[in-house]
């Protein structure tokens, strides 16, 4: 509404270099997160915004754009690692030795220990500040659960196309 105008237009007349600087600190955040894609987002807006300063031959929005773009490359390096090598089972706090379990058993640790996790990062039970991060939380846990589950035999595999719906959501 009219709050997030007036912001627009603070953000709009204020220097480049904070701005970009308010990025970078948020992108931080993120990378501690471990949520890349917001820091990839956010060093992008710096970037975007810094450039324009660093082209007029400004020193400091010059150096600023370097760090920023060794910044971006680290966070697609998070990324290619946060999407292709995250550990399931210690997203869940599983032990390391479930799969020597019975298989009873070890679906019940798995619902137990999704359950514990679910109480902890339910978007409902966060603060407004923090909903959309306990939202992406919620969903990691959700797909780690799923993914351990068919792993050790406690859910049968969902289909193709199914699997394809809930990566575009």
């Amino acid at each position: 509404g009219e709050d997030t105008k007036k912001a627009e237009d603070k953000c709009a007349a204020a220097d480049a270099r904070a701005v970009a600087r308010v990025f970078m600190a948020r992108a931080e955040v993120h990378s501690r997160d471990k949520y890349p894609e917001g820091a990839l987002s956010d060093l992008r807006q710096a970037e975007e915004r810094i450039k324009p300063t660093a082209q007029r031959g400004s020193g400091e929005a010059g150096r600023l754009l370097a760090d920023i773009a060794r910044k971006i490359q680290e966070a697609e390096q998070a990324k290619h690692t946060h999407d292709n090598n995250r550990d399931h089972g210690k997203m869940l706090d599983l032990p390391e030795n479930i799969q020597e379990l019975p298989k009873e058993r070890r679906c019940e640790f798995i619902k137990k220990a999704y359950k514990k996790a679910a109480l902890k990062w339910h978007p409902d039970k966060a603060m407004e500040a923090g909903k959309a991060r306990a939202a992406r939380r919620m969903n990691e846990l959700t797909e780690a659960r799923d993914h351990v589950q068919e792993r050790l035999g406690c859910a049968k595999p969902k289909p193709v196309d199914e699997q394809q719906q809930q990566q575009q959501q």
